[in-house]
């Protein structure tokens, strides 16, 4: 079975709008090295968006417009906001694992020195 990873034109806003936070310039192949996708399917996403006007080129580089900037900066912090509930999410249940961990030792330790209730 060909695994196919599906792009849909706001993946490309956002990934331009990363790119452009590190650059001045982001070029087709700055796209296609941080997606993994083809040159060609790069491409034609890329002159989509510019006929749709997220985008527009500037020699042969590319930038967002207005709406694309709009987008791209939404979709970013959209983005981050979920990664950063995650992680958060994450530290939570790792916290209360290890306190379930250090109960379970207390109460091991207080049963051995005869300091233990049995509910």
């Amino acid at each position: 079975m060909l695994h196919r990873k599906v792009f849909y034109k706001e993946h490309y806003i956002e990934v331009i709008y990363i790119l452009l936070q590190d650059k001045d310039k982001v070029f087709n192949k700055d796209i296609v090295k941080y997606t993994k996708l083809s040159k060609p399917s790069v491409s034609v996403a890329v002159n989509n968006l510019v006929d749709e006007g997220y985008v527009y080129r500037e020699f042969r580089s590319i930038k967002l417009t207005e709406k694309g900037e709009k987008i791209g900066k939404e979709l970013y912090s959209r983005h981050l906001y979920f990664y950063n509930f995650h992680k958060l999410q994450y530290q939570f249940v790792h916290f209360f694992a290890t306190l379930a961990k250090i109960s379970a030792l207390v109460l091991k330790y207080m049963s051995r020195l005869g300091l233990a209730y049995s509910f």
